[in-house]
């Protein structure tokens, strides 16, 4: 879902999630991460410090002169619950049933195993459902709808701001 939807509005703030360092073995100094990140924004010691790392997406590899046992993160990602399954907004439901089913029959289709028309109709309402799902208002309450307008209003540039329109193009 992080990687076909990419919907920042329908993604939590893991704050301060913390996660021990392994300090023996082949995959030393190497921390798994969770799956559900997006976007990985901090990377911190118990006192608050940066820590030096890199990240590929899997892994946050601290430097080999790393003591640390326990790092913290700052993250957006898919809200899960308490067992760690993906909660799927349901604004998304649809979409994400979609592309399952294409993904499952993608094999079939390729031995002529499965009607290709279907699947390929399948794979050319997904964009039109993803976009749909992210512009649903129906779980929209009025405040949220009223911080829209708000953004919206702020777009508007302050009179200040607008150029003549015989100095527009000096």
């Amino acid at each position: 879902m992080n990687n076909i939807i990419t919907d920042i509005e329908t993604m939590a703030d893991f704050i301060e999630i913390g996660l021990a360092v392994p300090q023996t073995g082949v995959d030393k100094n190497m921390v798994y991460t969770p799956c559900n990140i997006f976007r990985l924004l901090d990377v911190f010691d118990g006192s608050g410090n940066r820590v030096d790392y890199s990240y590929n997406g899997s892994y946050i590899i601290l430097g080999s002169t790393n003591t640390l046992t326990e790092i913290y993160i700052n993250f957006k990602g898919t809200p899960v619950d308490d067992d760690g399954i993906p909660l799927i907004p349901k604004t998304q439901q649809i979409s994400c049933e979609t592309y399952c089913k294409i993904k499952a029959y993608e094999e079939d289709v390729a031995y002529g195993d499965f009607n290709a028309q279907i699947w390929m109709n399948w794979k050319a309402e997904l964009p039109n459902m993803i976009a749909a799902g992210k512009n649903d208002w129906r779980f929209m309450d009025r405040h949220a709808i009223d911080r829209l307008n708000i953004i919206h209003g702020n777009l508007v540039p302050v009179l200040a701001n607008i150029k003549l329109v015989h100095k527009e193009f000096e």
